[in-house]
């Protein structure tokens, strides 16, 4: 039976199911989001650019999430882990949930805006402008507006896992007040 103070497994579980299912899904999206853009113009809109960027996005944060925390039960992995902690992967295992969060969070917000600006003020300038944006300036403001908004959390490196048994993430006092 697991120690009270430990958290449970079963949401590990949980995840890992619902990976097994939304990761090819979301290839599946990249693929047909892909091969649509090829052949018809509606599919290279501003709309469909950033739900493409918001699928990689996604499937960046699951595998991130799942290459970075839970693969720390993984024998050879947790060694590794342990071994290099301080090239900046214990602070990566924490850091990545806050860094894809901001991703997922800002590519939101940005669907959203897209959306309301074309359906409540289709002829306004500002629509106009991201309506007929070039597709590598909505993927760089895609990607860098929550990069910026991360660097508070990403300088933050000052990480170390406990011991190679429990592999559980030592954070200073400062680090976690911050964050909350």
């Amino acid at each position: 039976m697991n120690n009270s103070l430990e958290p449970p497994q079963w949401g590990f579980y949980v995840y890992y199911g619902m990976s097994i299912v939304s990761l090819p899904l979301y290839l599946l999206i990249i693929v047909c989001l892909l091969c649509l853009r090829g052949a018809y113009a509606v599919y290279k809109s501003t709309f469909y650019s950033l739900l493409l960027q918001h699928c990689i996005a996604d499937m960046f944060s699951m595998l991130g999430y799942i290459l970075l925390s839970p693969a720390r039960a993984i024998p050879q992995i947790r060694q590794f882990y342990f071994e290099y902690q301080d090239y900046y992967i214990a602070a990566a295992t924490y850091n990545i949930i806050y860094y894809t969060l901001y991703i997922r969070c800002t590519g939101i917000i940005f669907l959203s805006l897209q959306r309301y600006l074309v359906i409540t003020l289709p002829h306004w300038s500002l629509t106009t402008k991201v309506q007929k944006a070039a597709n590598w300036k909505i993927i760089l403001v895609y990607w860098i507006t929550p990069t910026l908004l991360s660097i508070v959390v990403l300088k933050d490196t000052d990480f170390k896992f406990d011991g190679i048994e429990k592999m559980a993430i030592n954070a200073s006092k400062e680090i976690i007040q911050v964050r909350k």
